[in-house]
């Protein structure tokens, strides 16, 4: 392998658009419509129109989906990464 492939592979890496997380099955991404942050919310606490709680503990109103999106919650990022290192568990599905 060519040195300089490793460097283009680097610089194609970095120079890639940030997308959001990929997130894990009965979880869904809201923006919140005071702020404009991104928290993770279970799908049976989303209610449209309604205050949600997050998996941070936050309860945030749901923005319309056309909502600019400034930054990701520090909290729902660390769940995140909890949950990818099987840290912690999705919660529970009631009903």
């Amino acid at each position: 392998m060519h040195a300089l492939s490793d460097r283009t592979a680097k610089r194609a890496r970095r120079q890639a658009p940030r997308c959001s997380l990929s997130v894990p099955p009965g979880v869904t991404e809201v923006t919140e419509a005071r702020t404009g942050t991104v928290h993770l919310v279970s799908e049976q606490e989303l209610a449209p129109g309604e205050r949600s709680m997050t998996l941070c503990g936050r309860e945030v109103l749901q923005a319309s989906w056309g909502a600019l999106q400034r930054r990701s919650c520090s909290c729902c990022v660390a769940w995140f990464v909890a949950w990818r290192y099987r840290l912690v568990d999705l919660p529970p599905v009631v009903g």
